[in-house]
Order: C-alpha cells, then structure tokens, then sequence
C-alpha cells in the first residue's frame, strides 16, 4: 500500500507542478532520494490511506498557484497529507451522545462520525439508563481509542455477529391451530 501511495504521489505532483517538479526531480538520484524520504515520511506519520494523501494533494494545488512557489520538500508533502483532525472535547461527545441515543434513528444529528461509533460501542442503554459517574470513564476510554483509529482513517462497519436478521416463523400446521383454538374457547368458556 505504501509503494502505491509513493507512486500516486509523485504522479500527482508531477501534475501539479509541471515543470518545477523536472527541474528538480529530473535526475534519477534525486528522485530515489526523494522518494525514499516521503516513505520514510509517511510511515513515521501514519500516512496510510488515499483520503490523507487527497488533502495533501488539495494543499498542493493550493500552493503551486503561485509561480514563484518553490518545489516543495518531502517534509512539507507529508506536512500537507497530515490532516488534523478535529474531535469535539470528551465532555462535549460525552453529552452529544447522550441526547441523540435518545432521539429516534432518523432525527439523530451527530455532530462528529467519531461519536456515533462511540454511541454505538458504549451502547445505547447504558448511555441512556446510567449514570455519568458510572459510563464517563469507560466512554473516555473508547472514544479516545476510536478517535485514534478515526484518524488512521478506520470507519466503522458493523460486525455479522451483531446484525440481527429478519427471519420469518414458518407457519404453523392446520392441526396445531385446532388444538390452539380449542384451548383457547376451553379457557374462555365459549
């Protein structure tokens, strides 16, 4: 994945730049050279995912705008693919979850995917039936984990064992359902 990653972002810079990137990557050492220090980057910065590099790419295109600006270095690339997320503070997400488990799953608004996960890890009769002192530390420790991985660019899918399946009873038999009828007038006195 990596490899990728290095390649689409040479190619892309390459489109960005035009002419600037020849001139300085025009000679082979220097593109291994380079090459080698945007990986080194992107693995000592956990750059691992498309998503990440495309903010860095928007970045980019940003900067080339102006002529005079300079090809940039390994360091500003993984600079600009670096994207910062931003988690509301655990109180904040704390109480945020807390409203919405309540709402019905269509008028829910979460104000960040990070606390969703959170919710639907936590569960929402906990968040709902608890008390704060007893939920708070357990969802501090979750959500600092999923905001951990929601930076690494995981999202969440839900797992097969915790999909509930729609199955249908299949009928019962003619002669079940006499019996049951006429239990149910013996019961009744009809």
């Amino acid at each position: 994945m990596a490899e990728y990653l290095i390649n689409k972002t040479l190619k892309e810079l390459s489109a960005i730049f035009g002419g600037r990137y020849k001139i300085e990557l025009g000679d082979s050492d220097k593109l291994k050279a380079y090459r080698q220090q945007l990986l080194r980057g992107f693995i000592e910065n956990n750059i691992n995912s498309e998503t990440m590099i495309q903010a860095g790419f928007r970045k980019a295109r940003d900067y080339a705008q102006d002529p005079k600006a300079f090809f940039p270095g390994p360091h500003v690339i993984v600079g600009w693919c670096r994207t910062e997320h931003k988690f509301p503070d655990v109180l904040v997400a704390y109480n945020i979850a807390g409203t919405q488990v309540g709402k019905h799953p269509k008028h829910r608004e979460w104000q960040h995917g990070a606390i969703e996960w959170t919710a639907k890890e936590i569960g929402s009769f906990d968040l709902k039936t608890k008390t704060q002192s007893e939920v708070l530390p357990r969802f501090k420790s979750v959500y600092k984990t999923i905001c951990e991985r929601w930076a690494r660019g995981e999202r969440p899918t839900i797992s097969e064992d915790r999909r509930i399946e729609k199955t249908e009873a299949p009928p019962a038999s003619k002669e079940f359902n006499i019996n049951a009828m006429a239990n149910l007038r013996a019961n009744l006195g009809i």
